[in-house]
């Protein structure tokens, strides 16, 4: 590799600092430090409702290209070029992967390999594997980062997504896990395709102007996410009345985009998207996260334990991150243990403060982008030699 290789990074949405999922802000992170160290050429699909790239990764990156994805429609001509998302359609792939299988992006992802000749692609998310089969010349070595490798509970949708996972890993030259844990599932389907574990970092958020005053309890994730779903419905209709019945002033305050309408309930206030999560979570007095489903690193954790906040985890939501119960936040796994650790914090504000303290340290020695990035270089450099020497 040159001394700056060429880099394609191919994503399902436009990544965004301020994305309202923690996917859209980990991968906008990661592009704009990697284009620190490449040169970057990013391509993400657009669908109508959400907003373009991030600004500031137009400006670091060598070329930015959004993408409209669009559904099929009806048309003799649209359904002829989108036949090969038909086709996956009928094989039984997951909808979310056929949903963002765009010839569109299939051929100006040809026509960037030919014209640009990058060293290497990386493609963002399990549902954009298809592109591994694009028709690319000159061909560079191709990474598939996975952020949520843990397969859905339902047992056929667990089913379609593994038969997607290993055609893509006898396509993909190197599979990137989150965690150790999201490796040991992926390494079951991938064959003799390497997978490496380089966790996300973080640029740090300010660190929160308090520790919390009064009663209010905090969840942040995007709905569009079943196991934020499940997670925010037992908090409402069981966890919170627990956390009430002890604590009566205690508030749960749920921001994301997409809530489904069964999110009401006593002492419960439910936001919907918003501009910014800042606000909420520097006033917040605790940060919850129970989710029992779903892998990959929260980042929604990450962000609260690197504001300062003191956090309630699930065994799962810490999956990767390397926090020490106790030190770092409070563990609780169901949610008897999740209201009791609720309570114990609300009514502990000095506890608030020694774990935020603690956190915000971990963070700041644990979340540097430069460790990552110099694994994404070795991970670069190791596909790259290994695939020049199987050239012809």
């Amino acid at each position: 590799m040159g001394a700056r290789p060429r880099l394609v990074v191919v994503t399902p949405f436009p990544p965004r600092r301020d994305a309202p999922h923690g996917g859209g802000r980990v991968t906008a992170e990661s592009i704009a430090h990697l284009a620190g160290r490449f040169d970057v050429a990013l391509v993400a699909l657009r669908g109508a409702d959400e907003a373009p790239v991030d600004p500031a990764l137009v400006a670091c990156c060598a070329l930015v290209e959004e993408i409209p994805r669009q559904a099929l429609g009806a048309s003799p001509r649209r359904l002829w070029e989108e036949r090969r998302r038909l086709g996956l359609a009928l094989r039984g792939r997951p909808g979310w992967a056929v949903g963002h299988t765009v010839s569109a992006l299939r051929l100006r992802l040809v026509e960037i390999c030919r014209d640009w000749e990058p060293d290497v692609i990386q493609l963002e998310y399990l549902a954009l594997a298809d592109l591994a089969h694009a028709p690319l010349s000159p061909r560079p070595p191709v990474v598939l980062v996975e952020h949520d490798a843990r397969p859905p509970s339902s047992t056929g949708a667990a089913r379609r997504w593994r038969s997607l996972r290993r055609d893509a890993a006898r396509s993909v030259d190197a599979i990137v896990a989150f965690s150790d844990e999201d490796a040991e599932s992926i390494r079951t389907d991938a064959g003799s395709t390497p997978v490496v574990v380089i966790a996300p970092g973080l640029d740090l958020p300010p660190l929160a102007s308090s520790h919390g005053e009064g009663h209010g309890v905090l969840f942040v994730g995007a709905f569009r996410h079943p196991p934020n779903v499940e997670a925010a419905l037992r908090l409402v209709h069981e966890v919170q009345p627990r956390v009430r019945g002890r604590c009566p002033a205690a508030t749960l305050t749920l921001v994301g985009a997409d809530p489904p309408p069964a999110l009401a309930g006593d002492g419960v206030l439910v936001t919907g998207g918003v501009p910014d999560v800042w606000p909420f979570l520097d006033r917040a007095a605790v940060v919850v996260a129970p989710v029992s489903a779903g892998g990959g690193v929260r980042v929604k954790v990450l962000e609260a334990l690197a504001a300062g906040k003191a956090v309630v985890a699930s065994p799962r939501a810490i999956e990767g991150i390397g926090v020490q119960e106790g030190e770092h936040l409070l563990v609780a796994d169901g949610d008897e243990e999740t209201a009791a650790a609720i309570v114990t914090l609300l009514e502990a504000p000095e506890l608030r403060s020694r774990l935020g303290a603690s956190a915000r340290a971990w963070a700041e020695a644990a979340l540097r982008w430069d460790d990552r990035l110099d694994r994404y270089e070795e991970l670069y450099r190791d596909v790259t030699n290994n695939w020049t020497r199987r050239a012809p």
